[in-house]
């Protein structure tokens, strides 16, 4: 019996020890940019045609595994191009990124983005927990 618990606290310490390995490693990744996938992006752009719905000031506790997640802000642009500061809204979120699937580049991205706002520090007429942001494979190889 003690052999076992040994072997199941060796086992659970080795785990614990794989799981920020392979987190560093970036088993996953995400399109931060449009273009391509990347690794603890500082800005992950939801809209690429316009740059009106990003989220920025990505700050990661956890990428590569399973799940990712990050503190930092929504910034929303209601302009189509250079912005005056009283167009450009910011608002904090917790983001975790889930569902890492291959795409054509050869990279294992997430596909899906929960966001969770503040209830006080909200875009207008949000939810504190939207639904799920679905996110794309890089636009080009």
């Amino acid at each position: 019996m003690r052999a076992r618990v040994l072997t199941t606290a060796c086992f659970t310490a080795l785990a614990a020890a794989a799981v920020p390995a392979l987190a560093a490693g970036g088993a996953a990744r995400v399109v931060g940019n449009c273009d391509r996938s990347q690794v603890r992006p500082a800005t992950i752009w939801i809209s690429c045609n316009d740059p009106s719905f990003s989220l920025q000031a990505l700050r990661w506790s956890a990428f590569g595994g399973p799940s990712a997640r990050a503190t930092g802000v929504v910034r929303l642009e209601s302009c189509p191009s250079a912005c005056i500061p009283s167009a450009v809204r910011e608002y904090p979120v917790v983001l975790v990124l889930t569902d890492a699937r291959r795409c054509p580049d050869g990279h294992d991205d997430y596909r899906l983005a929960d966001l969770s706002y503040d209830t006080s520090a909200r875009p207008p007429g949000s939810a504190a927990k939207p639904p799920p942001l679905v996110l794309f494979c890089p636009l080009t190889d």
